[in-house]
């Protein structure tokens, strides 16, 4: 399965099964951590200022938009920002969305982790989404899934990346 930055030169290829899933989140860590010091990061972070307001403006602000299914492509925050500023959207799956609120709580040094999850009797892991930790519990960031869903609890394994 290729995986790579979406319109950058940068490829990486990853193994299936659930190494490829670590190094998938490891890179999604490394992307959102890379961005956090940006003027557009930081001003959204400065904007929202809580894991609920994130979550609240992705989900408002989001277009699913899949990934082919020969390939696993993660759009780094810089460019999620470049696209939505020409298109007045975000957009991309489940792993763009978690890399961008990734990048914008880390800019806030807010305690989060990326989380992927295997749905019970799968195989593989199937989702990912980032879950930030407040005072009262913790907050599920995932445009992707319907609000009334959330969090996400029928699972049968979780693999998390904190941020």
């Amino acid at each position: 399965m290729a995986y790579t930055r979406k319109f950058s030169e940068t490829k990486i290829w990853i193994p299936h099964g659930e190494e490829g899933t670590r190094r998938t989140l490891l890179e999604m860590h490394r992307l959102a951590r890379e961005a956090t010091s940006l003027p557009s990061i930081q001003f959204l972070a400065q904007t929202l200022s809580t894991p609920q307001g994130v979550e609240n403006y992705i989900r408002q602000n989001w277009r699913l938009v899949p990934d082919p299914p020969d390939a696993e492509y993660i759009l780094a925050p810089e460019l999620q920002i470049e696209l939505a500023i020409e298109t007045g959207v975000f957009s991309g799956d489940c792993d763009d969305a978690a890399t961008l609120a990734a990048a914008i709580l880390a800019a806030l040094n807010w305690p989060a982790s990326i989380i992927a999850i295997r749905m019970p009797g799968a195989s593989e892991f199937s989702h990912v989404f980032l879950r930030a930790y407040t005072d009262e519990g913790f907050v599920d960031i995932d445009p992707i899934v319907p609000y009334e869903h959330l969090p996400i609890r029928n699972h049968a394994q979780e693999l998390v990346i904190h941020v």
